[in-house]
């Protein structure tokens, strides 16, 4: 066989009153590699070739809207033990290459940096810095970044607790001084999975995944529930249901 259709997906969301629909096949194809098609209610489309194994360590992906030729783009990517390098090119846009390097340290540390190169200025637009801690389990992982041309100070820490994820992750503007911040936490009760996050506007978010099906455990289809409210400032509260259907 030319192709294969190896799955799809029926996305409908519901938040506040707008109502979203989406439908996403994944076919195998021999001569192309892998191919995405989704459709949204809007008659928006996207398509999506990805191959990998042409080069060793290499991935070649080229995405865009079928309706639009100018949308479509071409990305390049090499990995190979700590490095990694990314290019992107468009019709309607200039190369760019994303270099990136990880290298691990003695005690489970590491340190690492990225940058990107814009062709059309002719210079590097973005590159940071970082380093962390992986954690031991009684320990949490820690990692700082200098980011956004060395402008920003980031911090993100992860751990468990007694099945439940949590994590934290904040940001300082070396020049400017704003803050921002945010916490989350996951865990599962049987085959539900709940999600919370807040950050320092007060915003909080909750959705919960419930499997559907007889064999929850391989349930293909999901039913989300979502919804926000600002603690702070008050206001009304948005729900969202979404429904996740794999025929």
């Amino acid at each position: 066989m030319i192709s294969s259709l190896q799955d799809v997906k029926i996305t409908s969301k519901v938040s506040g009153d707008a109502v979203s629909h989406e439908v996403k096949a994944t076919l195998a194809r021999n001569v192309l590699g892998k191919v995405e098609i989704s459709v949204t209610d809007r008659a928006a489309a996207a398509l999506s070739v990805t191959r990998e194994g042409d080069f060793a360590g290499g991935k070649v992906v080229v995405e865009g809207n079928p309706a639009l030729l100018d949308s479509f783009s071409g990305t390049v990517e090499w990995a190979h033990d700590a490095v990694h390098v990314k290019a992107k090119s468009s019709l309607s846009a200039t190369p760019k290459v994303d270099l990136a390097a990880c290298v691990p340290l003695p005690g489970g540390l590491a340190a690492g940096g990225s940058v990107s190169f814009d062709a059309k200025a002719g210079a590097f637009s973005k590159y940071a810095l970082g380093a962390g801690y992986k954690g031991d389990g009684t320990v949490p992982a820690v990692a700082v970044f200098v980011e956004d041309q060395l402008s920003k100070l980031r911090l993100a820490a992860s751990t468990e607790v007694r099945g439940i994820a949590l994590g934290l992750s904040a940001s300082y503007g070396i020049q400017g001084g704003a803050v921002t911040a945010a916490a989350g936490a996951q865990w599962k009760s049987g085959q539900v999975t709940t999600k919370a996050r807040a950050d320092q506007t007060g915003l909080v978010e909750l959705s919960t995944e419930v499997p559907l099906g007889r064999h929850l455990e391989s349930a293909a289809h999901k039913l989300i529930l979502s919804g926000c409210f600002n603690a702070v400032t008050g206001g009304e509260a948005k729900l969202g249901v979404g429904l996740e259907l794999k025929p």
